[in-house]
């Protein structure tokens, strides 16, 4: 149901030099700022307002937006210079001013705002916290507030305290204390108040937990802090103070009140990741080197303070500075002492009873995690939280991580750890299929004894090849040319396997049939269009699909091993009706979905009394049948039925499973949650082409609820994290088409800034810079429709690079060809509005020009119509806004074109609410 998307490799244009310098994709053009910034800091008034008249801010390459980021920072820079010296000096000074500086807790009662103290909670950094309640009547509420220290004064020191709030009102993460309020006290004393946390510092909350618990726990507050970095935020005071853990075991991060927004122009690679110098508060155990020694700190530093926090979780103990004394000692060892590798503690260092156990689990990968995370250097720890974190999970699932190079011993050891039982000759086996020997089977043609053997191998080799064949093919999936390697994977294995069942007595087996069957089920399925990148071979996925179904068949739901096997079933069927759908053959593909509902019923019957998650999965399979059922009456970008009520019906069927698939008495499991998403995503869609405007904006917002359902299940899915940025697109899309720029951009815009992040993180992942490329039209549009042209320039250049080609090249289908004239429309009005009208009369007689084209070659595309309409009626306002009857003769043959277009548009279905009301804007004719 999904949108087929526009071809890659999109390249933005560069700003002409005749016009103010466009934003990049991502926002202002931060190191042309940031060069400005140092030129003008230190100038007196009049040389400053020099540099920032337009003349010398066109010449220096910044535009609008940009000038006023930098007017900003400079007010900014003049309003802290009085205090800087409050956070200069040492950091063993700082340490000490910091403990001399004691303030009076704020009085039981005193108001602030519409709060009211209850009680002092503790005092750090910059103010106090108490616990304060709502005092106002309005509702009855309890949270934290924190108050800026009496005796600090300044402009200075309260701009930052209210950078402070700002840095937390755009902190919206289900692990991070929300903002609730934010003011004055009647002395001037600024305040914020927080959600109050009922929980325990998480190194007491995990104490005694299991290992993977506690690590599973820590992947939340990794979110909760790559969402802060997401956000141009670094923490700086990581600490298990800072981290509360309620009864529900969910975390929650405090304090961003030493937090400062990342400098987001570096000058140089190696400038990337840091913000500006000067000395800022820390907690020593904790800090990173470049903390203590006062030096410019950044993303890398949270990085550090999280691998001490990680490390003090797993043994109860700190990397370094254990046994000092004084808060500047414990400073002074972060840079002199190597962090002890974990596994190397001493059980007399560690208050863990069972520490010659849990050290054996921190052996290896989790040893090499952690000091990974606390390198002296800052280069050489993880590139991100998002990086670390994966790693963590990576331990988690038992593969490879990347803090250990990939080796063949490395990789194969993970195999081994992750499937103990296996026995040194099903090991031997595993290296035959992969090698292609056939000793055992040699020694079977021997004797009746040998044969006895191989059989046993091939038993071995059938349990290995579902639980550690398919198992690691599907880990690396996702990986950059993980499926063509997961594909060879699965051919190999199910040849062989075929092979040495010919040569022993395994045709009575219905379990080997059906392990057979199934590695072909997943064959096809990868070969089926949309998957994993793979190039669609619809014919070769449905000859293997034909296997797997013969084999099955041989068996009969009541042979097959286990409902694994009739999931595998089904989509099997599944990849024969898509390729009949491909081929139109739509009553075969109709007739193929039955047979998988008829597989997975059947196993409904025989498992109905099973676990909650085997039930689950065979639900689940149910709803995937349902949704590829709706994708064949009205699927979008390939051959369909045209049926759209029927497609509705198979979506509400496809909810109904997936809905009781996770109320089946087990944890939400995130594949439903997501597949929820997607049957969302599917009734917008239907609805959009029916022009069911409301029911379609209500269902591509129940979609991204669902995605973020999804992704706080698994933050660090990146196949998820890109579906929320699809339902964004989507979702934006939708409110333009009624109007509505400001929701497309608040859809857009967080979908441009996952999409910027994912393409930088995974720059060989075609997908990212695909789907950036389907979203780039709508977060143009929605840029330009709330006046920020010159953002929305460079973002229209990259739907241009990805489609002008197909259209010059006459590979573009009616729908791309559609889509450059709204670019260039798009284009068109940008250009007109930053006063360059002859560009924008240009760009919009060739978007003209095009559609008169296409509605020539399809005059039945009410589409192409309505988009031809708009660009004529555009052209003629433009006309016609140059006033006087010059303007109204010039403006006439557009005006009698868009009368025309939209006129055989509303022949072959009535107009939208937008289109008409252009239409009735028009003059008579």
């Amino acid at each position: 149901m999904n949108p087929s998307p526009p071809p890659p490799d999109p390249v933005p244009p560069p700003p002409s030099p005749a016009q103010p310098a466009a934003q990049p994709p991502g926002g202002p053009d931060w190191p042309a700022i940031k060069a400005a910034f140092g030129r003008l800091a230190g100038l007196g008034p009049a040389e400053r307002a020099a540099g920032l008249a337009p003349a010398a801010l066109q010449a220096a390459g910044l535009g609008i937006a940009d000038a006023a980021e930098l007017q900003a920072l400079l007010a900014a820079h003049d309003a802290e210079r009085a205090t800087q010296g409050l956070l200069d000096g040492g950091a063993v000074q700082a340490l000490a001013d910091d403990a001399a500086d004691e303030a009076p807790a704020a009085p039981v009662g005193e108001r602030l705002g519409a709060w009211a103290v209850v009680r002092a909670l503790g005092a750090g950094g910059m103010g106090e916290v108490v616990e304060v309640q709502r005092a106002d009547g309005r509702y009855q509420g309890r949270a934290a507030a924190k108050l800026l220290r009496p005796g600090l004064s300044g402009e200075g020191v309260l701009r930052r305290f209210a950078q402070e709030r700002q840095a937390l009102a755009r902190l919206e993460h289900p692990h991070i204390a929300r903002l609730l309020d934010a003011g004055a006290t009647a002395a001037g004393r600024p305040f914020f108040v927080l959600e109050y946390v009922d929980g325990q510092p998480i190194d007491r909350a995990l104490a005694g937990l299991p290992l993977r618990q506690r690590v599973q726990v820590f992947l939340q507050l990794a979110d909760a802090v790559a969402h802060a970095h997401r956000q141009l935020l670094v923490h700086r005071d990581l600490k298990p103070g800072n981290v509360l853990v309620d009864a529900r075991g969910q975390v929650k991060l405090l304090d961003f009140g030493i937090a400062k927004a990342l400098d987001p122009a570096p000058a140089s690679a190696a400038e990337a990741e840091h913000t500006q110098a000067g000395q800022r508060p820390f907690t020593p155990q904790y800090a990173s080197p470049e903390q203590v020694r006062g030096e410019p700190v950044g993303t890398a530093t949270d990085i550090y303070s999280l691998g001490v926090l990680l490390y003090r979780l797993l043994t109860g103990v700190n990397p370094t500075g254990r046994d000092a004394t004084t808060p500047a000692e414990a400073a002074r060892r972060v840079l002199d002492e190597t962090p002890t590798r974990p596994s190397s503690l001493s059980p007399a260092l560690v208050d863990d009873p069972g520490w010659l156990a849990t050290r054996r689990h921190l052996a290896g990968d989790l040893d090499n995690i952690l000091l990974k995370a606390l390198e002296k250097e800052p280069a050489r720890r993880y590139a991100s939280v998002d990086a670390l974190a994966a790693d963590l999970q990576a331990w988690l699932d038992g593969r490879p991580v990347s803090a250990r190079a990939a080796t063949w011993p490395y990789l194969a050891s993970r195999f081994v750890r992750r499937h103990r039982a296996a026995s040194a000759a099903s090991a031997l086996a595993l290296l035959a299929v992969l090698g292609g020997a056939g000793v055992a089977l040699h020694q079977a043609r021997q004797a009746d004894a040998a044969r006895a053997r191989a059989e046993s191998h091939l038993a071995e080799l059938r349990r290995i090849s579902r639980d550690v064949v398919v198992a690691y093919g599907d880990a690396i999936t996702h990986v950059p040319g993980g499926a063509a390697r997961k594909i060879e994977m699965l051919q190999t294995t199910a040849a062989t396997l075929e092979r040495l069942a010919s040569q022993v007595d395994a045709q009575a087996d219905a379990g080997f049939a059906a392990d057979v069957a199934g590695l072909y089920a997943r064959l096809a399925d990868l070969l089926t269009v949309g998957n994993h990148n793979v190039s669609e071979k619809l014919e070769d996925s449905a000859a293997y699909a034909r296997r797997a179904v013969a084999l099955y068949s041989r068996a009969g739901v009541a042979g097959v091993p286990d409902a694994d096997s009739l999931v595998n079933w089904a989509q099997a069927h599944q990849a024969l009706a898509s390729a009949a759908q491909a081929r139109r053959d739509f009553d075969a593909a109709l007739r193929e979905l039955a047979a998988g509902e008829a597989v997975l019923a059947g196993g409904q019957q025989r498992w109905a009394r099973a676990e909650p998650a085997v039930r689950g999965r065979l639900v689940s399979a149910r709803g995937a049948l349902a949704m590829r059922q709706a994708a064949l009456h009205y699927g979008w970008g390939q051959p369909n039925r045209n049926d759209p009520p029927a497609a509705l019906a198979a979506l509400d069927r496809a909810g109904h499973w997936y809905l009781q698939a996770l109320g089946d008495g087990r944890s939400p499991d995130m594949e439903d949650v997501f597949q929820l998403g997607t049957v969302a995503g599917g009734r917008a869609l239907v609805h959009a082409r029916l022009e069911a405007w409301d029911a379609a904006l209500a269902a591509a917002r129940d979609s991204i609820a669902q995605r973020q359902r999804a992704l706080a299940l698994a933050p660090h899915n990146r196949t998820v994290q890109g579906a929320v940025a699809a339902d964004q697109n989507l979702l934006g899309g939708l409110s333009l088409n009624v109007g509505d720029s400001a929701g497309a951009l608040a859809a857009t815009a967080p979908a441009w800034a996952t999409l910027a992040r994912l393409i930088a993180e995974e720059p060989a992942h075609t997908n990212w810079r695909t789907n950036q490329q389907a979203l780039a039209l709508n977060h143009g549009r929605a840029l330009l429709g709330q006046g920020r042209a010159a953002e929305a320039l460079p973002v229209l250049g990259v739907a241009e690079a990805a489609l002008a080609p197909l259209v010059a090249g006459g590979q573009a289908n009616a729908t791309q060809q559609r889509r450059l004239a709204q670019v260039r429309l798009a284009q068109a009005q940008a250009h007109h509005r930053l006063g360059e009208r002859a560009a924008a009369q240009r760009l919009g007689e060739a978007a003209l020009a095009a559609l008169r084209g296409l509605t020539r070659e399809r005059p039945t595309d009410r589409d192409a119509w309505l988009v031809q309409g708009e660009v004529a009626f555009q052209l003629a306002a433009w006309q016609a806004g140059a006033g006087g009857a010059a303007g109204a003769r010039a403006a006439r043959p557009w005006q009698d074109e868009a009368r025309s277009a939209y006129a055989r548009a509303a022949a072959l279905r009535p107009l939208t609410a937008e289109h008409a009301r252009r239409a009735a804007a028009l003059p008579p004719g």
